[in-house]
């Protein structure tokens, strides 16, 4: 996801009610900080939200890499 986001940053990853759409590259932040305010209430250890966290990562350094940028 957050490697398409590198590719497309002006698209529009959702919609919101009050806000309207949200282009790709607020949508990846939201989501991160979204997974890291989760991970840090959360008592529950169902998810591993490290592994989705580096998955994130490496596919922005993959995305990186891969395009030669």
């Amino acid at each position: 996801m957050l490697g398409y986001v590198m590719i497309q940053p002006e698209i529009v990853a959702f919609y919101l009610p009050v806000i309207g759409e949200v282009k790709n590259i607020y949508g990846g932040l939201i989501c991160i900080v979204g997974l890291l305010i989760h991970q840090f209430r959360s008592k529950s250890n169902y998810i591993n939200h490290e592994v989705h966290f580096f998955g994130g990562v490496g596919g922005i350094f993959a995305t990186w890499l891969l395009n030669g940028w």
